[in-house]
């Protein structure tokens, strides 16, 4: 009987582990949220081979730590350089462009979903579970 009590405990724990990953999680003052995988968003911006890219580079090296994405969820418009663009997406694909040598990803594309929603969490200085 306690064998059968803690595998449905174990169950239960999963169910909710599953459903709290899969959730969006809104941002706080923001009417966004984030829809993506952050692990997924984590594993392509550490990928050298991301988006197609021919450079060699992946996104951590411009942006270790989150460098550059300090207040994200509070800006309008997003610079990159001297360039201007009115999302994130936008600005991402640039970087796909011009520093990864990759193919732009479409802005509702799962990957870039889940590439956001890791930006956005090392925005607010939370790392996904490893």
């Amino acid at each position: 009987m306690k064998v059968i009590v803690k595998m449905l405990v174990f169950l239960i724990v999963i169910a909710v582990a599953y459903q709290f990953v899969n959730a969006e999680v809104p941002l706080k003052g923001d009417s966004k949220t984030m829809s993506g995988n952050a692990k997924k968003g984590e594993e392509a911006f550490n990928d050298v081979k991301f988006a197609g890219g021919k450079a060699g580079k992946k996104c951590s090296e411009c942006h270790a730590k989150g460098k550059g994405f300090e207040g994200l969820d509070k800006q309008q418009k997003y610079k990159v350089l001297d360039k201007e663009f009115s999302s994130i997406e936008e600005a991402a694909n640039f970087c796909i462009q011009t520093w990864l040598q990759g193919i732009p990803l479409v802005k509702d594309s799962t990957e870039m979903k889940d590439l956001v929603t890791y930006v956005r969490l090392v925005s607010y200085n939370k790392q996904p579970s490893r």
